[in-house]
């Protein structure tokens, strides 16, 4: 069980305690022995941190070798509502991307503003009305409309359909449609992609964790998986059922963890097949 406040990061991630920072190093093993020396076997490096009232305020991701490197610096005003969030690469102290958030008095996000390299490539505005809907419009460096959002809400103000156009309002990029049971937890998403024809189904319980995903393609169904969580949400067993010209591959994956005393997991191990496909170790630290 989480008892987060179900706004903030910490309660995403499904984590306990007063989590201040973790650091998660992805291992692919080596034979038998799952080798922790630095580089080798080592996919991915991770640390993310959190402020006293549960919002991340930074995120780095190193690759295996520190090749490929990203931060991510993320700033809230005093209701902690997201304000600014910069992406650095490498050791550049510039921000390769900037985006900055504004809100309207009610607390609803009003502009989204995108910069690369300082440069402004797109701001989106929002308006609402009595409608519950939402409507956005991006516009691009130039100033011109390239799509438009539109989100219809419900009368607890969830989303229950999102729509994205082009810029000439008619042609569809894609279709979101949501579903929630009484207490209003999200319980299943439509999502529709026209290009491709692609369209998909998710499926959530009432934790808000993903059992069952569905993807089709031109009518055919292109796979299926279906997820199993522990009393703590995380999750343990996997099996995907693959299609190809409707011939059916299942692929069964499962995954052990161990635990510190907060009860968040340190240690997962997933096997595929009952074969180890990869380790993930994380430390945290605490406030």
């Amino acid at each position: 069980m989480n008892y987060q406040k179900k706004d903030t990061d910490l309660f995403k991630e499904n984590l306990s305690g007063s989590v201040k920072e973790y650091t998660e190093l992805q291992f692919k093993p080596l034979g038998e022995i799952i080798e922790h020396e630095e580089n080798i076997g080592l996919r991915k490096k991770t640390i993310n941190t959190f402020n006293t009232e549960g919002f991340k305020i930074q995120n780095s991701t190193h690759s295996a070798g520190g090749k490929n490197s990203i931060k991510k610096v993320y700033e809230y005003n005093g209701k902690m509502q997201l304000i600014r969030q910069k992406e650095f690469k490498g050791t550049d102290t510039l921000p390769l991307l900037t985006e900055d958030f504004k809100y309207n008095k009610k607390g609803e996000i009003s502009e989204h503003i995108y910069f690369k390299k300082g440069k402004k490539v797109s701001k989106t505005i929002f308006e609402y009305n009595e409608l519950n809907v939402r409507t956005g419009k991006v516009f691009n460096e130039k100033g011109i409309v390239s799509s438009v959002y539109s989100s219809l809400y419900n009368a607890e103000g969830k989303i229950t359909d999102d729509t994205r156009y082009d810029r000439d309002s008619e042609s569809i990029s894609y279709k979101i449609h949501n579903l929630y049971d009484y207490a209003g937890n999200l319980t299943m998403t439509e999502t529709y992609y026209p290009v491709g024809n692609n369209f998909s189904i998710s499926k959530k319980n009432t934790e808000g964790n993903e059992i069952e995903l569905r993807k089709y393609t031109d009518g055919l169904i292109v796979s299926s998986c279906f997820y199993s969580y522990d009393e703590r949400g995380n999750q343990t067993d996997v099996r995907c059922d693959i299609y190809d010209n409707l011939l059916k591959r299942t692929i069964n994956s499962s995954i052990k963890y161990e635990f510190d005393k907060e009860g968040n997991w340190i240690k997962k191990v997933r096997f595929q097949e009952g074969i180890i496909s990869y380790v993930t170790e994380r430390t945290f630290v605490y406030y």
